[in-house]
């Protein structure tokens, strides 16, 4: 994760910024107060929405030590990839209100990655329709995302002859 004013990074979705969901946060209730806690509309989302609001007015710290360990099962809400994008997409809009003019100017290439991560998410699903339709809005949000959409075959075929080389180590 990184330390600091992250709210930016937190936005364009490039690196690991705040690691952890809402478990983990550690601050005065004064201060979650002031940001005015989570956002009960959101599910799947309300605690990165809330560490955007946060980052947005606070420089961020992490302690070394680990505070939670996150088990991922089946049952997961970060599973329901419907529920993420929806969260998200209302988080983005929130975020992007602001007539900030350098939050503005990191409007596009926010969006193109949310929808690149989004796509991602689809196609491992199996739900080619919705990870072709969040590629699309990916390029055209950020069209410099081409490249990256063109070399998953390869990056998908590298990933297979890895793990392939682990079970031959193994």
């Amino acid at each position: 994760g990184l330390a600091g004013w992250v709210a930016h990074e937190l936005l364009l979705l490039e690196r690991p910024v705040i690691l952890g969901g809402g478990s983990g946060l550690m601050l005065p209730r004064a201060l979650f107060d002031e940001v005015g806690g989570f956002d009960e509309r959101l599910s799947t989302s309300a605690d990165w929405e809330f560490f955007y609001r946060l980052a947005a007015r606070r420089r961020v710290g992490l302690s070394p030590e680990v505070g939670v360990r996150y088990r991922f099962h089946g049952t997961n809400m970060h599973g329901n990839i419907w529920a993420m994008e929806r969260d998200m997409l209302f988080g983005y809009s929130k975020a992007f209100a602001s007539a900030d003019d350098k939050l503005a100017s990191l409007r596009h290439r926010s969006y193109g990655n949310l929808h690149m991560m989004l796509a991602g998410s689809f196609f491992h699903a199996g739900q080619y329709f919705n990870a072709a339709r969040n590629a699309w809005l990916s390029f055209y949000f950020a069209p410099m995302k081409v490249a990256y959409l063109l070399t998953y075959p390869m990056r998908l075929w590298r990933r297979a002859m890895a793990s392939q080389q682990l079970k031959r180590e193994n």
